[in-house]
């Protein structure tokens, strides 16, 4: 079988025209470099080389052979170098599953831009999931890191909290509560509210309205809805209020006005999430760099 040092010694002797010449680049002795070089022949059934003045000088099969072993050899280098790169974390894929909260803290925006400066050549795939849907997906290993409202009780999985900000309340533009000074929990107790969804949502949802007895009003929750842009157009429609994080601010859905709730017990909180003994050595790269920051 035709090896890969066969071409390579093949190669340097073509391009030296001499084995003596070849064998000084190549570090070795004359000896064992002929004697690859026979083996070449011996195995392809041609001669490489014919010798004229002392010199060596390719036979036809040799300079078609030529060609295609530069080639090859082009290929394998670059097929190392690409190897070494991606063991070092800066080539390869990198998979990840984010919450919309993180992408409107701007968050994972921060994080890929820092990897980009350090690994440009590393492809990103950007999954929207729910929280339960990237902790299983990072224990099933299809994910390499994720960005959660809720975090994992797996020893496997580790966390870090990577962004914490207060809701506000969205209402529609024009509407009465827009006009007053001090907003207080009794302005908005019994009115209709747009809430996250009580069956794909339900931990968050208990949470929303623990928080909101808390604070001394109790929400008519009259809609349900799971991505933030549907919550926003309902309350632009006049369908209710709602309850969403300070981010949310930049989403720019027309027609929505916000308002502070400094006394509101609730805090947005977004955690990166990965394996404790990462897949890929782009994920470990990735961590390691997202945590400095």
């Amino acid at each position: 079988m035709v090896e890969l040092r066969h071409l390579r010694y093949f190669v340097a002797v073509a391009q030296a025209g001499h084995v003596g010449r070849a064998a000084e680049r190549l570090a070795i002795s004359q000896p064992p470099l002929s004697r690859q070089v026979r083996e070449l022949e011996e195995q392809l059934g041609v001669a490489l080389f014919s010798r004229e003045r002392r010199r060596l000088k390719l036979t036809h099969a040799g300079a078609a052979l030529l060609v295609r072993a530069e080639a090859l050899l082009a290929q394998a280098a670059e097929f190392e170098q690409s190897a070494a790169r991606a063991s070092q974390g800066v080539e390869g894929r990198l998979t990840l599953g984010c919450v919309e909260g993180a992408l409107q803290a701007g968050v994972v925006q921060a994080d890929l831009t820092a990897l980009a400066a350090v690994a440009p050549k590393l492809v990103v795939e950007l999954r929207a999931l729910r929280s339960q849907a990237i902790i299983d997906g990072l224990r099933r290993g299809e994910l390499d890191v994720g960005y959660t409202y809720a975090t994992p009780t797996d020893d496997h999985l580790a966390t870090a909290l990577r962004h914490e900000t207060p809701y506000v309340l969205a209402l529609p533009r024009g509407h009465a509560l827009t006009r007053v000074r001090a907003l207080s929990p009794r302005h908005l107790d019994g009115l209709p509210f747009v809430g996250l969804s009580s069956t794909t949502q339900a931990a968050a949802r208990v949470a929303f309205l623990a928080a909101c007895q808390a604070a001394g009003f109790t929400p008519d929750v009259r809609l349900e809805a799971v991505e933030l842009s549907s919550v926003l157009s309902l309350v632009a429609a006049g369908l209710g209020l709602a309850i969403v994080g300070e981010g949310s601010q930049r989403v720019g859905v027309s027609g929505v006005s916000f308002r502070a709730l400094p006394w509101l017990p609730l805090r947005l909180r977004v955690h990166q999430v990965w394996s404790r003994r990462p897949a890929s050595a782009a994920a470990r790269r990735f961590v390691a760099l997202t945590q400095r920051a």
